[in-house]
């Protein structure tokens, strides 16, 4: 007779595989897109989705719960996840009227505003950065504000002008122009304007005039 035997082994050992990854690993306004790595000792890795899921550097877009998973050379297997997130909440945003009038004029040249709100950041039109700014001109003016996630938000102010002159007229109170030996003083009322400046006369910075 004669015989003969063989050894069986086993190598059922799983590998190792965890994940590499920003912290946090969430998408925002402007980070639209997050890496996530497989690391281990796998031969190959599987991702459950995103644009690469058949490599171990992936790339994923999405909100979601991303799971890898990876072979050994003994075919044996093992997973690891990852939870994206997303924070895409614009900031608060509005505009404070420190001057406390809309419409500027021949002596109000000017409207101090100020952004207010829970942005980190405000863009005026024409590029004017900060959150404080002197409108001089009429318009619409609309602020931008950035959040800290890079999500903008909007708020605006109507500026309106008047530079309409007015229009002087000036009238005797007895309806003489002409000083003379029976008018030796002459009344004089503007009107027309909400204040007046005679160029002579007793009351030269009133709308009724002394003149003679």
């Amino acid at each position: 007779t004669a015989t003969a035997s063989i050894e069986i082994t086993e190598t059922m050992g799983r590998p190792n595989v965890a994940i590499d990854a920003p912290d946090p690993a969430v998408l925002t306004c402007t980070t639209t897109q997050i890496p996530i790595t497989a690391i281990g000792d796998a031969v190959s890795y599987v991702w459950s989705g995103g644009m690469h899921p058949d490599a171990a550097s992936n790339i994923v877009e999405n909100t979601g719960i991303y799971t890898v998973t990876a072979t050994a050379a003994n075919g044996c297997t093992a997973v690891a996840s990852i939870s994206i997130t997303e924070n895409l909440t614009p900031p608060i945003v509005s505009i404070r009227n420190e001057s406390g009038f809309n419409q500027i004029d021949c002596r109000a040249t000017s409207v101090h505003a100020v952004a207010t709100g829970t942005g980190v950041s405000y863009i005026w039109p024409g590029g004017h950065e900060g959150a404080e700014i002197d409108l001089t001109a009429a318009g619409t003016y609309t602020v931008t504000a950035y959040g800290a996630n890079g999500c903008p938000n909007t708020a605006y102010v109507v500026i309106t002008e008047d530079f309409t002159p007015p229009t002087p007229n000036i009238t005797s109170a007895n309806s003489h122009y002409i000083i003379d030996c029976n008018y030796e003083e002459l009344t004089l009322n503007a009107t027309g304007g909400v204040t007046y400046e005679w160029s002579a006369g007793v009351t030269p910075n009133q709308a009724s005039n002394t003149v003679g």
